[in-house]
C-alpha cells in the first residue's frame, strides 16, 4: 500500500535515537531538509551526514542523534495557507516512542490557532484519526472561488460600419451611389436589444474572508431623436422612417431633406439630418449637416459641411475657393481646385491642384486615378495611378503619424514614469509603517497623519498610471497602424513629385512605375508592388 516515508524519535533509553522508515509503493521519500527542521524545532542535535546516509539505505534504519536523553516529544502538526487564502494542509509529524498523540480537541485547537474557520473537509480529518500516516499533507479547508458574472452586452440591429468604400465596375468606373453606408429603416423598426448582465456569485477564504465576485459591467441603451425605448428598457425602435447610425453609443434616426439644387431658390443650407441635393450646388453657397450630404450633380465653388460623409456624383470643381469638410469620408467624381478635409478616408477618380487631408487615407482609383499639382496629405496611405505629371506640376504627397499624437505620447511617458518613481519611494515607507503598527509599535499622531497622506497619494498615483498606461495603450495602437504608412503608386510618378513620410522628404530625381513609397530607418524607398 501506499505510504510516505516519515521518522519518529527514540526518547526510552539512556541517548536519543531517532527510526528513519522509508516510502513504500511510490510514497513520498523522507526528505533531510524535513527532519532537520523538525529537530532544530525540538531543540535536538543531529549530524546531517549521518541523517543522509540514513535515508539512503532505504530501510527502516535507527541513528543514534546524541547521548544525552531527550523529554518525550507528543505528536505534532504543522498547517499551512496558501498564499491566496483558498487551500489549506495539515501535516502530522509521529509523537516519539514513549509521547502521546493528539486527541481531536487538541488538533481543533492548533487549527483554531492558525484562524482556518470555513471549508474544512471533515473526511480528511477522520481518516487521520482512524489510521495515522504522518509526513503526508492532509487537505484540511477549501474555500469557495467567486464566480464571475457576465457583462450586459448590446445587440444593435444595423451595421454600425462606417468605412464601406465605393465599388469598381466592370469598365474601371466607380460606383458612387451604392455605398452601403446608410442604414434605412421603418417605423417601428427595432434597432437595438440590450442583454442584461448576469450577477456572479461571492466567495469565502478558509479564515472566512468575504471575496466579492468580479465586477461586471452593466450598459444602458443610449438614443437620440426620432427612437423609443421600451418601459423595460431593454429595446430601442425606430419613431419615423429614415436611416439610423450610432453617434458617440447613441442611436439616432434621421431623416433626409431633399432639393433639386442649391441656388437661389433655396438660399443655404444648414439642417440636422441627411441633406440629398439631385442636382448641383451652385458657386458661393453653404450647405451644412449633422448627417450625410449627397449630391447628384456638380459642386461649384461652394462651402459643404458633414458631420458624416459627403458623396458627390460628378465631382467639385472648387475655384480656389471651395471647401469640403466631413466628419466621415469624402467621394467624388474629381476634385479640382478645392479644399477637402475628412476625418476618414476620401476617395476619387482624380485630384488635380487641390490641398487635400484624409484622416485615414486618400485612394484615387479608376480609368484615370491621377494626383496632379497641390498637397495630399493622409494619415495612412495615399493610393492612386499616376503622381505629378510630365510638366512637373508641383506635387506633394504626406503620411505619416500626427504629431499630436506623438506629443501627447511622449507627455503621458514622462508623466507616468515621474508618478512611478514618487511610488516607488512611498510605498516602503506605508509598508514599513504598517508592519511596526502590526507589530505594536505605537506611532504618534503626525506619523499616523503622515501615512495616512502617503497612502492617499499612492492611492491616486496608481490610479492616475492606469489611466495613462490605457491612453498611451490607445496611442500606440494608432502609431502601430501609422508605422506602415505608405504611397502605392500602381503606374507612374513623374519626377519632380515631392514624397514625405513623417518629417522624411524625397524629391523624385526620375520616373517610378508600379511601387510603393515606405520610410525605412529615416529613409524613404521605394518598393516593387
Amino acid at each position: 500500500m501506499k505510504k510516505n516515508g516519515y521518522f519518529q524519535l527514540i526518547t526510552s533509553g539512556s541517548a536519543t535515537f531517532i527510526r528513519l522508515l522509508p516510502e513504500t509503493d511510490g510514497g513520498e521519500p523522507l526528505s533531510v531538509q524535513e527532519i532537520a527542521s523538525y529537530l532544530k524545532y525540538q531543540k535536538i542535535p543531529y549530524q546531517l551526514k549521518s541523517l543522509n546516509e540514513g535515508i539512503e539505505k532505504h530501510e527502516d534504519t535507527v541513528i543514534q542523534l546524541c547521548a544525552e536523553q531527550h523529554a518525550p516529544v507528543q505528536e505534532m502538526c504543522l498547517i499551512r495557507v496558501s498564499n491566496d487564502r483558498m487551500r489549506a494542509v495539515i501535516r502530522f509529524y509521529a509523537p516519539s516512542d514513549n509521547g502521546i498523540v493528539l486527541d481531536r480537541a487538541q488538533i481543533m485547537d492548533e487549527i483554531a490557532c492558525n484562524k482556518i474557520v470555513f471549508g474544512f473537509v471533515n473526511e480528511n480529518m477522520e481518516a487521520f484519526l482512524s489510521k495515522r500516516e504522518y509526513c503526508r499533507d492532509y487537505e484540511l479547508a477549501v474555500g469557495i472561488r467567486p464566480k464571475s458574472g457576465k457583462d450586459s452586452q448590446i445587440e444593435y440591429l444595423f451595421s454600425t460600419d462606417t468605412q464601406a468604400k465605393p465599388k469598381l465596375k466592370e469598365d474601371g468606373s466607380v460606383d458612387f451611389f451604392n455605398l452601403s453606408t446608410i442604414s434605412h429603416c421603418k417605423k417601428g423598426d427595432v434597432l437595438a436589444k440590450l442583454h442584461p448582465e448576469l450577477r456572479g456569485e461571492p466567495g469565502k477564504t478558509v479564515l472566512g474572508e468575504n471575496l466579492a465576485p468580479p465586477a461586471y459591467v452593466k450598459k444602458v441603451l443610449k438614443f437620440g431623436k426620432n427612437v423609443l425605448l421600451s418601459e423595460d428598457k431593454t429595446v430601442l425602435t425606430a419613431e419615423k422612417d429614415g436611416h439610423v447610425t450610432l453617434e458617440e453609443d447613441r442611436v439616432c434616426v434621421s431623416d433626409i431633406f431633399a432639393v433639386d439644387h442649391v441656388d437661389p431658390s433655396t438660399g443655404n443650407i444648414n439642417y440636422e439630418g441627411d441633406v440629398h441635393i439631385k442636382g448641383n450646388i451652385c458657386e458661393n453657397y453653404r450647405v451644412k449637416s449633422t448627417g450625410n450630404v449627397f449630391v447628384g450633380g456638380v459642386v461649384e465653388g461652394a462651402y459643404v459641411e458633414a458631420d458624416g460623409d459627403i458623396i458627390i456624383s460628378r465631382g467639385m470643381n472648387g475655384m480656389d475657393k471651395g471647401v469640403l469638410k466631413a466628419g466621415g469620408n469624402i467621394v467624388a467624381k474629381f476634385l479640382e481646385n478645392t479644399t477637402a478635409e475628412a476625418a476618414g478616408y476620401i476617395e476619387a477618380e482624380s485630384i488635380m491642384h487641390s490641398k487635400v487631408t484624409a484622416g485615414d487615407e486618400v485612394i484615387v482609383t479608376g480609368k484615370r486615378a491621377f494626383i496632379t499639382g497641390g498637397n495630399v496629405a493622409a494619415a495612412n496611405r495615399i493610393t492612386a495611378k499616376v503622381l505629378g505629371s510630365q510638366m512637373a506640376a508641383q506635387t506633394t504627397l504626406e503620411v505619416g503619424v500626427n504629431p499630436e499624437l506623438r506629443q501627447r505620447y511622449t507627455q503621458l511617458q514622462k508623466e507616468t514614469a515621474e508618478l512611478q518613481g514618487t511610488l516607488k519611494q512611498i510605498d516602503p515607507v506605508i509598508q514599513s509603517s504598517m508592519q511596526k503598527l502590526k507589530q505594536g509599535v505605537r506611532l504618534t499622531p503626525e506619523q499616523i497623519k503622515y501615512v495616512q497622506t502617503l497612502s492617499q497619494t499612492s492611492v491616486s498615483h496608481k490610479k492616475k498610471i492606469e489611466e495613462n498606461l490605457k491612453e498611451m495603450d490607445a496611442l500606440g495602437g494608432q502609431f502601430d497602424a501609422k508605422s506602415e504608412a505608405c504611397i502605392m503608386v500602381s503606374g507612374v510618378a513623374y519626377p519632380g513629385t515631392r514624397i514625405v513620410i513623417s518629417d522624411v522628404l524625397l524629391t523624385l530625381k526620375k520616373e517610378y512605375r508600379y511601387c510603393r513609397f515606405r520610410c525605412v530607418r529615416g529613409e524613404i524607398k521605394s518598393e516593387p508592388v
